[in-house]
């Protein structure tokens, strides 16, 4: 069995998944560093700030797992395609075991894990920033092994440890991946029977130092010892394995940080005693010499809070290093966090005997997750804000201190905050520029996925804009929010609703001034962008005009409540209900303005009206009584006959009214000519025109004008 090698099991859902983007302010949504079910990553941040991710994916059809990676830009952009590139090609079984990931100088990425396959072969793969294979498809086999750990040397090269049975081994590659030691270097155990490979850091003058396991069994049952290699010749430089501690046991498949400062080195480790954990940080010379001691520099003069996960961080400008600690009590249910300062030189401890407590033991299980960095000489972690246990959401956040130990922020930054979204594997990838940058897989509703978040080290004030208007009693309002964890729409009239997608609808229940207010909330503060609306029903209706060939009339659309009207010619009306008319007492061409009004809205309308039917002489038989002209209304093509109301009875003719072929002009109620007739013995003849009501005009021998009235139909 080698189960304390899996780092996983099968399984990831597929389901929904957050757009793929660059790096972005909200800690909610996080950058998708792939759109593929992920269940194992690990990530390191390069130098020039771009950000290396390798992440295995469940696939189907017998493969099971794919190995792939990512490379980020210092936007945050992915440059290796929406889901990375392969790493190597062939099969895996139905589990992980443990894998390494580092890059080297020139910014490639190099991996090694074992090949769960059946042949469990230690596999070593290295990748170009261009995403290509430069240890073949399938990568460097270097046969059967576990607990695979990576050294990339300043030269290109690589020593890989790896574990092919009892003993730790040790292997030179070279750039394109073959041996450069004629035979592997096993590392035997300085006492017990089987050993394996610890951490590895190179030193100065082509040596490096490796940490070695003398391992029991699985579990705490590991004694940590250190040996200094030439990696020319693959060859120990001391005389034998110098043991690291006495009396704390630790774990041979776990990691520990061992640092380098020249060639001096310093490992940080939590063991397991008689009765307890404590933490400890062990300096180590050039020549092997321990010059703290045994066992190093105990992490708090305690034994009564277990110390674990001990994870350790230096500055090369700075004569301190800081340690940091999860504590939690011999019940190990509830957990807090401290932190320690050391002195490079003398292991004095600035903060005290107990260093400095960041976070207290209690239900809200704060633990900080990843690596421990100094950033801008401030001690850095992110930490899981309760305890996931891969079941609920936790909030992952970012805390910074001072040089002794105190926050330098109100409240802890965030960093991954989505509210449904089971975060595991987290890893504190590095910094560039000042910046924080966190990965890990989250399940966001049943999709596993990679995300990553870049943040800085202060706490940035939310910040909110907003505009706004309104159509009658409808208000439509967007806006935009940055650094918040949350934000919502404020609508003046004592209602609210949550942001969502950055704008809002919201239907008042009568007129009135609002102002309506976008609220950006986070743990740094509070911001908020308002707009001011006045807010008015619409009419009702349109309006309604009429007009005759001397008068108008104007009835404003529902809602108003009152009505101006200029008519033209001088004449103003103020109406209440909304509603005028009037008629005109001269000949002319006049414009009408009507203006409605409500409570907070006005409407208007123009309409013009050309008059000129006033004091044209009526048609007149002589003595004979008036008469009228019948059929009226008529159709197109009739004849128009003269009829009298005298004592005769019947049709008569003109009277001589006019000589027959007398033209006849016939005008529309603006005032437009639009047809011509003529008079033929006692009948007018009328010509094709739409249906309405027109006015006829001929001239009488005298030359005197007559107007009448006609309908058509």
């Amino acid at each position: 069995m080698v189960l304390a090698f899996f780092s996983g099991v099968f399984g990831g859902a597929l389901g929904g998944f957050a757009a793929q983007a660059q790096w972005t302010p909200l800690t909610s949504v996080n950058t998708l560093v792939a759109n593929v079910s992920t269940e194992d990553a690990k990530s390191e941040v390069l130098p020039d700030g771009r950000t290396w991710l390798a992440y295995w994916t469940n696939v189907a059809g017998g493969q099971n797992y794919q190995f792939r990676a990512q490379l980020l830009d210092t936007a945050g952009v992915p440059l290796l395609g929406p889901n990375g590139v392969s790493v190597v090609g062939g099969n895996m079984g139905t589990y992980l075991a443990t894998w390494d990931l580092t890059v080297d100088a020139s910014g490639n990425l190099l991996v090694g894990f074992t090949r769960t396959d059946g042949s469990e072969s230690a596999v070593v793969q290295k990748i170009t920033p261009a995403g290509l294979p430069l240890f073949g498809a399938n990568g460097r086999n270097l046969g059967a092994g576990y607990d695979v750990k990576l050294l990339a040397l300043p030269n290109g090269q690589t020593v890989v440890g790896y574990l092919p049975g009892d003993y730790g081994t040790m292997m030179k590659l070279s750039t394109t991946g073959t041996n450069v030691w004629a035979n592997p270097v096993v590392v035997y155990p300085a006492s017990g029977t089987k050993s394996s490979i610890g951490e590895l850091v190179a030193l100065t003058g082509g040596t490096f130092l490796v940490g070695v396991h003398d391992r029991g069994n699985f579990g705490i049952s590991s004694n940590p010892y250190a040996r200094r290699y030439n990696h020319g010749t693959g060859l120990p430089m001391w005389a034998g394995p110098v043991a690291l501690t006495s009396g704390y046991a630790t774990s041979f498949n776990r990691r520990y940080d061992l640092i380098a400062l020249g060639d001096t080195a310093y490992f940080g480790f939590s063991g397991a005693g008689a009765f307890d954990f404590q933490g400890f940080v062990q300096r180590i010379n050039p020549d092997g010499s321990l010059p703290w001691g045994s066992t190093g520099v105990n992490f708090m003069d305690q034994s009564v809070l277990y110390e674990m996960s001990l994870r350790l961080a230096l500055e090369d400008d700075s004569p301190f290093l800081w340690a940091l600690c999860t504590m939690t009590t011999s019940a190990q249910q509830n957990t807090g966090e401290t932190i320690q300062k050391i002195h490079k030189k003398t292991g004095a401890r600035p903060l005290g005997t107990s260093g400095v407590q960041v976070f207290g033991i209690s239900a809200a299980d704060r633990r900080h997750e990843g690596a421990l960095r100094v950033i801008n000489h401030q001690p850095t972690f992110v930490f899981s804000d309760g305890n996931s246990n891969g079941v609920f959401p936790k909030d992952l956040k970012l805390m910074t201190l001072n040089s002794v130990g105190l926050p330098t922020t109100a409240t802890p930054l965030p960093v991954g905050t989505h509210p449904t979204g089971v975060k595991s594997r987290v890893e504190f990838a590095g910094q560039f520029a000042g910046k924080a940058i966190a990965t890990w897989v989250e399940n966001r509703n049943g999709a596993m996925r990679p995300y990553a978040q870049r943040r800085g080290l202060t706490c940035p004030a939310p910040w909110a804009t907003a505009t706004g208007s309104a159509t009658g009693l409808m208000a439509q309002f967007t806006g935009s929010v940055l650094n918040a964890d949350s934000a919502r729409w404020y609508f003046g009239d004592g209602t609210w609703a949550l942001d969502t997608n950055g704008t809002a609808a919201h239907a008042y229940n009568g007129a009135g001034t609002y102002t309506a207010c976008l609220v950006a909330y986070s743990v740094c503060g509070v911001d908020s962008a308002c707009v001011t609306l006045n807010v008015c029903p619409l009419f009702g209706g349109p309006w309604l005009v009429a007009q005759s060939a001397v008068s108008m009339a104007f009835t404003a659309p529902v809602g108003a409540d009152s009505l101006w009207v200029d008519f033209g010619d001088g004449t103003q009306v103020g109406a209440v209900p909304p509603a005028a008319s009037h008629t005109y007492a001269a000949n002319g061409t006049y414009t009408a303005t009507a203006i409605a009004f409500s409570s907070c809205r006005t409407d208007t309308v123009v309409q013009g009206l050309v008059v000129n039917s006033i004091g044209l002489e009526e048609l007149s038989s002589g003595t004979a009584p008036a008469g009228g002209l019948y059929p009226n209304p008529a159709s197109g093509g009739d004849w128009i006959r003269w009829e009298t109301g005298g004592s005769s009875s019947g049709t008569i003719g003109m009277e001589n009214p006019t000589a027959d072929g007398t033209p006849v002009r016939w005008w529309n109620a603006w005032g437009q000519e639009v047809g011509h007739g003529t008079w033929e013995a006692d009948a007018l003849v009328v010509p094709s025109v739409p249906a309405g009501r027109y006015w006829v005009e001929w001239l009488r021998p005298n030359g005197t004008p007559v107007r009448l009235s006609v309908g058509v139909r």
